[in-house]
């Protein structure tokens, strides 16, 4: 029988051990016999209340044999007195998974009026499943405790059961059984989908395959996606090597899972250093591979050169000539009957009807063509087409100076006449309004006379320039 302990925070809560035990997905059946969930979430806070850092006791119990629901009771019982724990205190639930049974234990670390014992539970909980082993008639399971627990015994006065429990002791007692996985692991990789038993069964499947040898077992591990590498440790085991997947998540030791002991592993790792490594024949291949193109390539260059090189025909006979004579003609004619036909513009019957309509239609767009480059320009028709372009250009710019003068001279007038205007509107009562304001705006209404006169000229000019108006006769 297996028995496993753990103890749940405080802070923790109650749930998640409530859920895995009370409702575990992957159990067949599960029978709770004395408790209930509300007793733990009591219990939690009971502790909370005495402050204490734990709440609850958990321990998981599988026999290795058939154990009916009064046997797992009673050494449940067993375990109770044993830690100092009210036996009417507890849960107690039967797991039913694969065809056998095992239990799971709760119980409240506070106990009314002390904290439930702590020390050297491990071995304790070992004691009594040998002793349920012993009464029950079942095959004893090695333990890491056994020394330990048959002097107990055999000071209690049980020399008999302490015999017993002495004979599973080894010889070689540096290696002490030790569990592949701690439950906490299992649990991880639970929630990671991931089967930790089977990849165990796995692992030690491998290494009984390999031989002990440790290049094959990681070769058997890389067709898993799997890996073994140094450990993290830099203590005493230091030299540990863990197995883990492809995505980094740790299976577990190579010593725990394959139940090598630490010191036969360090010889293996000895003898894998010492080994000499094989020689890498892979740049060797390559350079000769690369020789081997070489030499293709001047093979093949030299065949090229070989062909270029002229050698004078034999000399043909009559009927060899003809042959290739009249091959060559027909040769000709086929060519020239895929080439188009020339012909000239000037006789466009000799064509096909579309291209005549093509022809027809470019003749008239070239005619308009010529006809808009041959028309005068408007300043051409005015200067004459013997005037150069220089000539006309000066003419122009000296009418636009001549505008521009007179356009000046015409604002500076109505200014003035405007200037004076105002100042006799301001003196209106010291003068006759009707002499001199009658004066001053016949002056003004003259110059704004002058000055539409020569914008009337300036846009008649633009508009003779550009072509736009022909020119007043």
């Amino acid at each position: 029988m297996i028995v496993q302990e753990s103890r749940i925070k405080t802070r923790s809560g109650h749930q998640a051990v409530s859920r895995h035990v009370l409702s575990g997905p992957k159990n067949d059946a599960i029978r709770l016999v004395v408790g209930s969930d509300y007793l733990l979430k009591d219990w939690m806070k009971e502790a909370r209340r005495e402050g204490i850092r734990y709440g609850l006791r958990h321990i998981a119990f599988n026999p290795s044999e058939y154990m009916s629901d009064g046997q797992l009771t009673h050494f449940a019982n067993q375990i109770c007195r044993e830690l100092g724990a009210d036996p009417e205190r507890l849960t107690l639930v039967i797991h039913q998974k694969d065809g056998g049974t095992h239990g799971h234990l709760l119980l409240p670390e506070w106990q009314d009026d002390h904290v439930l014992s702590s020390r050297f539970t491990w071995q304790r909980l070992e004691k009594i499943a040998r002793l349920e082993e012993l009464r029950l008639g079942h095959d004893l399971v090695s333990g890491r405790h056994d020394k330990a627990i048959a002097k107990a015994l055999r000071e209690a006065g049980n020399p008999e059961a302490a015999d017993r429990i002495a004979a599973l002791v080894p010889e070689d007692i540096s290696a002490p059984p030790v569990s592949a996985y701690t439950s906490q692991a299992r649990r991880m990789t639970e929630r990671q989908g991931f089967d930790l038993p089977a990849a165990r069964h796995e692992i030690m499947a491998f290494w009984e395959k390999s031989g002990n040898d440790l290049k094959t077992f990681r070769q058997l591990l890389a067709k898993k996606n799997w890996r073994m590498r140094s450990g993290d440790r830099t203590d005493r085991r230091r030299e540990a090597h863990v197995i883990e997947t492809e995505d980094g998540m740790l299976i577990g030791s190579f010593t725990r899972l394959t139940k090598v002991r630490m010191k036969d592993f360090r010889l293996l790792l000895e003898e894998e250093a010492a080994r000499p490594s094989p020689v890498d024949l892979r740049p060797i291949v390559k350079r000769l591979e690369r020789r081997e193109t070489r030499h293709q390539q001047r093979g093949e260059r030299k065949r090229e050169n070989e062909d270029l090189i002229w050698a004078p025909p034999a000399p043909l006979s009559v009927l060899d000539r003809q042959r290739l004579h009249d091959h060559a003609q027909r040769e000709v004619d086929a060519l020239r009957k895929r080439l188009p036909s020339i012909g000239s513009s000037r006789h466009a019957e000799q064509f096909s009807e579309g291209f005549q309509i093509y022809l027809q239609d470019w003749k008239q767009e070239m005619q308009a063509a010529r006809t808009v480059l041959n028309a005068r320009h408007p300043l051409e028709r005015r200067y004459g087409p013997e005037s150069p372009l220089d000539i006309q250009t000066e003419c122009i710019l000296r009418m636009m100076r001549d505008g521009w003068t007179r356009l000046e001279k015409a604002n500076l007038a109505v200014a003035q006449a405007r200037q004076r205007l105002d100042e006799l509107e301001a003196r209106k009562g010291l003068f006759s309004r009707k002499s001199r304001i009658s004066e001053a705006e016949a002056q003004y209404r003259q110059a704004l006379a002058q000055l539409a006169e020569i914008l009337r000229y300036l846009v008649q000019f633009i508009l003779l320039s550009s072509g736009t108006e022909q020119p007043e006769t």
